[in-house]
């Protein structure tokens, strides 16, 4: 360690000699075992979390996706226009408005009216829906 000269410049005689005090120093090996011992029991007493294992959902492998679906539901299957007429009558077209396949049909409301038609219709949905799936 360096020391300091605390000499004012005078070289001569008649100045003050005085005596070199050492500065204090810290012994600080006890601290420093303290911080070792309390590292180690904390690396000792604390628990790890186990690695945690997430399902994957794979998909299935028997399935072959490189045949061509038929598009069944296409906007001219799966359209069913409803227009409001005067005099309380509904009329139906099963398609597009531009292209349609039946109607328009004319009904009225009620059970033998448009729930009918309706329900008529519903079976046809559901096995279409049932053959894209």
């Amino acid at each position: 360690m360096a020391e300091l000269n605390q000499d004012s410049g005078k070289k001569g005689k008649g100045g003050k000699v005085r005596s070199k005090k050492n500065g204090g120093k810290v012994d600080l090996t006890a601290m420093v075992d303290l911080a070792f011992l309390l590292i180690t029991f904390f690396m000792l007493t604390t628990s790890l979390n186990k690695p945690q294992a997430m399902d994957v959902a794979m998909p299935d492998k028997n399935k072959v996706k490189d045949e061509p679906q038929p598009d069944l539901l296409t906007a001219d299957n799966r359209s069913l226009t409803v227009l409001l007429g005067s005099d309380n009558k509904v009329s139906v077209i099963y398609g597009q408005v531009k292209n349609p396949i039946e109607g328009p049909t004319t009904v009225g409301f009620g059970a033998d009216g448009i729930r009918k038609v309706l329900m008529e219709k519903k079976p046809m949905y559901l096995a279409l829906l049932a053959a894209r799936i």
